[in-house]
């Protein structure tokens, strides 16, 4: 009996250990777990910041002056965007405000389409071929598409310049697509040299299509290749991408009207669009590109300094107007509204993306002039 009576207390006591032991395994595996998941998101949050473009942007940094001056200049207008301020390549200003989409708020990251500020990438495609010996700017358009009437007398210079002659009415509307070349031909037909505009400056963005249509020939590859692999990648672009193909997970936001009723762009319409205003980007990969393009990082700064040269009166010259130090940009169409004022050297900048049509009186073209003026440039 005694060791019956004996035996009950030592099994509980084994099984007490035995709890315990087992308790303290799940513990110790839980932990490990939970520091095995903060270290995965550490090193994450590292690589994902080292392969970004996009700055760490700490509210404390930011200039509070041009913070409060670029916040003043845009509530009256009701404005639905993301502005950002750069000074000496650092971001000191950013104010983001407005329905990005139904459910989501513009933010910093929030890309916008910015229409016709992708003409000066499409230039800057155009120089790196020159600059790789493949083209030239003072030869003939005769050579890509001779169909074009008197294309043996316009210059590839004369198209970045808009001073070519040429006059097409693009489509606004478009519901079907079937390649770049195809449009272009189908656009070729229609187009009209006016002798008297040749020369002269005349902004017609079928100058920029043609463009496209000439990298498009000398690399083998279509346009959306080439941007992407010549400056998507180099500069580790993060929301940038063609309206047309938009991932899951992009920022984009809707282009809305006054009303803030949601435009509806057809993907055709899209494709259409060819060089001159087919691209999504946030205002900071706006910012970095533009300024990729001017301090040495895209183009050599011969090459820079050979293509962004006015062309004519208007001062109009491979996607920018050139005002001595200034260089200005402005984009228009299905809602979105786009404005650059950048210091030639690519270190000052002002960034004004919107994506609600304006309402009477609402003039961003001016705003960005008078911060631009205000804060490190004299227009």
């Amino acid at each position: 009996m005694a060791t019956g009576q004996n035996w009950r207390p030592i099994m509980n006591s084994r099984l007490y250990r035995r709890q315990r032991r087992q308790r303290g395994q799940l513990l110790f595996c839980s932990i490990t777990s939970l520091l095995c998941l903060c270290l995965g998101f550490i090193l994450w949050a590292t690589y994902t910041r080292s392969h970004s473009n996009e700055p760490h942007i700490s509210q404390a940094r930011l200039a509070l002056a041009q913070q409060r001056q670029l916040r003043q200049a845009l509530q009256p207008l009701d404005f639905s965007g993301t502005a950002i301020i750069v000074r000496d390549n650092q971001l000191i200003a950013s104010y983001s405000h407005g329905q990005a989409t139904n459910h989501r708020c513009n933010q910093f990251n929030t890309a916008f389409e910015i229409d016709s500020l992708q003409k000066a990438l499409t230039a800057t495609l155009i120089m790196q071929l020159v600059a790789q010996h493949q083209l030239d700017l003072q030869e003939n358009l005769q050579r890509f598409y001779p169909q074009i009437p008197d294309s043996q007398h316009i210059t590839l210079r004369q198209l970045l310049d808009m001073t070519s002659g040429l006059v097409a009415q693009l489509p606004t509307k478009l519901t079907h697509w079937t390649s770049d070349q195809a449009f272009l031909t189908q656009q070729i037909s229609q187009l009209h040299f006016v002798a008297s505009l040749h020369g002269h400056w005349n902004y017609a963005p079928i100058n920029y299509m043609l463009l496209s249509g000439i990298i498009e020939k000398i690399t083998g590859r279509s346009y959306q290749q080439v941007l992407t692999q010549q400056i998507i990648q180099p500069l580790q672009l993060q929301q940038t991408n063609f309206a047309y193909e938009l991932p899951q997970n992009s920022t984009a936001a809707n282009g809305y009207t006054a009303q803030q009723q949601v435009i509806q762009t057809p993907t055709a319409q899209q494709h259409s669009e060819l060089g001159t205003g087919q691209l999504f980007m946030s205002a900071w990969d706006l910012y970095c590109t533009d300024a990729a393009m001017l301090n040495g990082t895209l183009l050599n700064n011969a090459s820079a300094a050979k293509l962004f040269v006015s062309g004519s009166p208007s001062h109009y010259g491979a996607g920018f107007y050139q005002n001595g130090d200034l260089l200005r940009a402005n984009g228009f169409g299905y809602g979105f509204q786009a404005f650059t004022r950048i210091s030639r050297n690519g270190a000052n900048a002002v960034i004004i993306l919107c994506n609600r049509l304006p309402k009477a009186g609402s003039d961003l073209r001016r705003v960005a002039d008078q911060l631009a003026q205000q804060t490190f440039l004299q227009i």
